[in-house]
């Protein structure tokens, strides 16, 4: 330790013993011991909300927009193929620019915020379901073993770069997991789970709104 507080009695008398090392110490004023920042740091996961809401309004103005001009399938394979487009080639166009959705979306979002997003949201609304692939089995296991944390960071990290080794190898689900998919098979899992919970919530959405205009409207 190299730095002491304003007791500057402690290492004015204080001797080094034969085996220790002769440092220069440092007196720090009060002032400055207080000034020090030790509150705990947010966890690397965690994402801007200004990050998800400029995203989930590109996917919500984009599926509404096509919605109404081809249906509900096309709707959600645009939303699918935007975020895929935007997070290998950072090509924005599959967004649609109505109510300045695109804008915003540029202006607030990277591509490693949205395989951030992705991969957050993806492990809170699937944690209690059913395991349905191998990339499930890793998370499940990971999560089991060192937390949502670490198991939201381990797919971050498989998402970006299509290495494994944040995932916990117990009961093979790493192996696994290289033998039965690769980093594109898994992007496009993740976003198909991904884009069929928002269109969900955006069904729901619609249907408050629909409710609150008839119950408006009958009075």
């Amino acid at each position: 330790m190299t730095h002491f507080g304003c007791d500057d009695i402690f290492s004015f008398f204080h001797k080094p013993d034969k085996d220790e090392r002769d440092y220069n110490f440092t007196l720090l004023d009060r002032n400055a011991v207080n000034s020090i920042d030790t509150r705990l740091k947010k966890p690397t996961n965690e994402i801007d909300e200004t990050k998800i809401r400029a995203y989930e309004n590109a996917i919500y103005e984009t599926y509404k927009k096509y919605k109404q001009t081809s249906g509900e399938y096309v709707a959600q394979e645009q939303i699918k193929e935007a975020s895929k487009k935007f997070i290998n080639e950072r090509i924005t166009n599959g967004f649609t620019r109505n109510n300045n959705a695109r804008d915003e979306l540029v202006r607030n979002v990277t591509p490693d915020d949205m395989i951030r997003i992705i991969a957050k949201i993806y492990i809170e609304q699937n944690i209690s379901k059913e395991i349905e692939s191998s990339l499930d089995a890793s998370i499940y296991t990971t999560l089991a073993k060192y937390g949502e944390d670490h198991a939201i960071g381990a797919l971050i990290e498989y998402l970006r770069t299509g290495k494994t080794g944040y995932f916990t190898n117990d009961n093979n689900s790493r192996t696994n997991l290289e033998q039965y998919m690769n980093r594109e098979t898994a992007m496009n899992w993740v976003i198909n789970k991904f884009a069929k919970y928002e269109v969900e919530k955006i069904s729901k959405r619609q249907m408050e709104q629909n409710a609150k205009h008839e119950s408006n409207f009958e009075r």
